[in-house]
């Protein structure tokens, strides 16, 4: 555990140029922190460039000079568990940092199953008897430091967060429930003070996670590595206005949707014609490649053929993981509804609706209007795309063609280093 603070420290500690300021420390120092027990333990901050700063906790007394940049570091010996105890920093300023304990710190990281809150939030999270459990969370002993979700292009001196808070039912609510879980176990185990750092982000890939040196141990990553070093200012200012623009565009169309109007699937229909719609091959393997970037409502429609002999008899329509919830229709009537995100879809439509010949089937899938990863379609093997009525089976994987609900016309187009800069997120 003494090899998890290091690392932490040597992960957030970054180069950084101070402002011309009394001391300031990184979010991860403050009120309410765990410290790690038995190992030496690094503290830094940043302050006036050639300012005395002297440290003072339990009985160690240390000092530091602030370099050229400001940055300043002292190292305490190794403490025991307990607490709670202050620290006073003293520099043109005095900085006291209150109930402070001594035990044990983890690092609480990974994609959606660290991320898993302990309530459900947007559809998201929540486990089993939630409400008795969050009800009961009053552990003072346990603090939670929640990093907030940021993408960075180059190292940054800092984190986003609210900072260190003592296990309450307001402050467990959204945090990680594994690691929540876990540390709870520990403490109510061993007795010893827990620090639990939560630090995720859903999808992630572990190159996100991953510094540009170590990556170039592997080939298969030149190419983004090499992309990645001509991110400069004007990208990243290109950007962030690319963002400002599609979050806007969000705003006013996000939830236009030409397809339905006043309730009627009018895209839907046997008798529309999609014949001006473009193609895709469904389903598709992750990630989705999306118009623009594009996160929303898509529509999908293809026909199949039922044999005179078999028209009139009911159908099971079999369709893979669909991304996210999703509307069915077979020539023109509703046949099944998904509110949420699942693994395949079942739905049975009725005889009345089979018709000898042509039979269209379309569906209406939502998406997660302007999280940006334009993750919206099916998703599967083709083999668990099907329509099956009576003896006959027909395979549903290929051709489909589709259509966004709103007009993407005014869309922005992302920037050139759009795709790059969204496949590197750094929490």
């Amino acid at each position: 555990m003494c090899s998890c603070s290091r690392l932490i420290a040597a992960c957030l500690l970054f180069a950084a140029t101070a402002a011309n300021a009394d001391i300031r420390l990184p979010r991860l120092v403050g009120d309410n922190m765990v410290l790690q027990r038995d190992c030496p333990l690094k503290l830094w901050g940043w302050a006036d460039p050639g300012e005395h700063i002297r440290v003072q906790f339990r009985k160690q007394h240390l000092s530091a000079t602030a370099d050229a940049h400001g940055a300043w570091s002292v190292t305490l010996a190794p403490l025991r568990a307990g607490g709670p105890d202050a620290m006073q920093l003293t520099g043109k300023q005095r900085l006291i940092l209150h109930n402070i304990l001594v035990g044990d710190v983890w690092l609480a990281s990974g994609q959606s199953n660290m991320q898993f809150p302990m309530l459900e939030q947007d559809g998201f999270g929540g486990v089993n008897d939630a409400a008795h459990e969050v009800s009961g969370a009053n552990f003072p002993r346990i603090r939670l430091f929640l990093v907030k979700q940021e993408t960075a292009f180059m190292p940054k001196s800092d984190l986003s967060s609210d900072g260190w808070q003592a296990v309450t039912p307001a402050s467990v609510a959204r945090f990680s429930a594994v690691a929540y879980l876990f540390g709870r176990e520990l403490q109510q185990r061993y007795r010893v003070p827990i620090g639990l750092i939560e630090s995720n982000w859903g999808g992630t890939p572990a190159e996100c996670w991953t510094s540009a040196a170590g990556l170039r141990q592997f080939p298969e990553f030149a190419a983004s590595i090499r992309l990645q070093s001509q991110i400069d200012a004007q990208a990243v200012s290109d950007y962030r206005h690319y963002i400002a623009s599609r979050n806007e565009w969000y705003r006013l169309h996000g939830r236009d949707d030409r397809g339905r109007v006043n309730g009627q699937a009018l895209w839907a229909a046997p008798e529309f014609s999609d014949a001006d719609w473009p193609t895709i091959s469904e389903p598709q393997p992750w990630p989705r490649k999306a118009i623009k970037q594009f996160d929303g409502t898509m529509w999908f429609r293809k026909s199949i053929e039922v044999p005179a002999a078999l028209a009139g008899n009911a159908l099971r329509l079999h369709l893979p993981h669909l991304r996210h919830g999703d509307t069915t229709y077979f020539n023109g009537s509703q046949v099944g509804a998904t509110v949420e995100e699942t693994t395949e879809r079942n739905y049975t439509v009725p005889g009345v609706l089979v018709k000898a010949g042509r039979n269209v089937i379309a569906v209406r899938i939502d998406g997660e209007y302007a999280s940006g990863d334009g993750y919206v379609g099916m998703l599967g093997d083709a083999v668990d795309m099907y329509a099956q009525v009576g003896t006959l089976t027909v395979p549903l994987a290929g051709i489909w063609s589709f259509q966004p609900g709103p007009d993407l016309s005014a869309l922005p187009d992302p920037p050139p280093m759009a795709p790059l800069m969204t496949s590197f997120p750094q929490a």
